[in-house]
């Protein structure tokens, strides 16, 4: 089958599902309401599988038919907000641009955010461009920024460098826009444990010195860190596969061998080119010291406790916490992480974190 058309798809069927269960409360709107304006995207990352699934095609929503849609869903919800889960919903700069001058024009007055793009392209992107998305709300962008290494960058074909990063991050600080960033390690180097150790060793080492330089530029932006897993179609599964990679053959075994910090915490690690302990520094990374930091994330989770002395609790563990956790960043100390632990224990049992 050919490639959609999706300006002559009908508007997503919203109505068949209860969209009040759907609405998130979200660092930039308290009733913000998910919305995918495009399918695909055309850059070639190696542990990407969409050269596989959309052959490396991008097929938009036409911008006259994202805006009449936004504005329908905003008034119909009654959401305050549009979360948007493209793919790429950056890759032409006019569409982007007719969108935002399309909500100017019809005095639309709400956040969106989550909208993933590329650090590259959107750090070439026009000053008027920028304006633009900071005028009519734009308030994070989501972005794989993958490693601080450019060695890694190049193993996975990013198409992108360091410096590029720098730059994107100095852009939306300077349009007051947050961004999430998403690193990967422990990618699949060599069949030698040791000589993959030295490369991750590498990794961290490049990417956490890296945040420091972003951190310096804006204190307000949200870390996460991913350890690579093998998707088949992807180019590096394959590499993973010659290196020795004893992927499962069925569905269910997929479900049971997806990993996430989470599982990593749990020791669930069932690939070879990351050991135990990095595998749990990765979680403690993204879940503890790089969530503490967030400066947005006490004002976020602060209102969703009810009773004054579970407030009160909070916000003395949580400035105890960031007290800990800038004094491990700034040694870059992560052993015996016994808060880290505690913190795992509250977020499990408690559900505030």
């Amino acid at each position: 089958r050919g490639p959609i058309d999706l300006s002559q798809l009908p508007p997503l069927p919203y109505h068949l599902i209860d969209v009040e269960k759907c609405l998130q409360n979200t660092e930039y709107g308290q009733r913000t309401i998910p919305y995918i304006s495009s399918y695909g995207c055309p850059h070639r990352c190696a542990f990407c599988v969409e050269e596989i699934v959309n052959k490396r095609q991008w097929r938009p929503v036409p911008a006259r038919t994202v805006l009449k849609e936004w504005q329908n869903l905003i008034k119909k919800y009654k959401a305050d907000s549009v979360a948007v889960y493209d793919s790429n919903f950056f890759v032409d700069e006019k569409r982007v641009t007719d969108i935002c001058q399309g909500m100017v024009n019809k005095k639309m007055k709400f956040n969106w955010g989550n909208a993933n793009g590329r650090a590259g392209q959107l750090s070439r992107y026009q000053e008027k461009t920028w304006k633009l998305m900071e005028k009519t709300g734009c308030a994070m962008i989501l972005t794989g920024a993958e490693s601080g290494s450019q060695s890694a960058l190049d193993f996975i074909s990013k198409d992108m460098n360091v410096d590029e990063l720098v730059k994107f991050t100095q852009k939306c600080a300077q349009h007051h826009i947050k961004i999430l960033y998403s690193f990967l390690v422990g990618l699949p180097w060599s069949k030698d444990p040791q000589k993959n150790n030295e490369f991750v060793a590498q990794e961290y080492k490049a990417t956490l010195s890296l945040i420091d330089r972003l951190l310096k530029i804006c204190d307000r932006n949200r870390y996460t860190y991913y350890i690579f897993l093998p998707y088949p179609g992807a180019a590096l599964f394959n590499r993973a596969v010659s290196l020795g990679l004893k992927y499962p053959k069925s569905l269910n075994s997929w479900s049971n061998y997806l990993m996430s910090p989470e599982d990593a915490f749990h020791e669930t690690l069932k690939q070879k080119w990351i050991s135990a302990h990095d595998a749990r520094l990765t979680a403690m990374l993204t879940q503890y010291i790089f969530g503490i930091m967030d400066k947005d994330t006490h004002d976020m989770l602060y209102p969703r406790i009810k009773s004054s002395l579970g407030k009160l609790a909070f916000k003395v563990g949580y400035y105890f916490a960031l007290l800990l956790v800038k004094i491990r960043w700034k040694l870059k100390f992560f052993d015996f992480p016994l808060d880290y632990w505690i913190f795992s224990l509250i977020h499990r049992y408690a559900g505030i974190l």
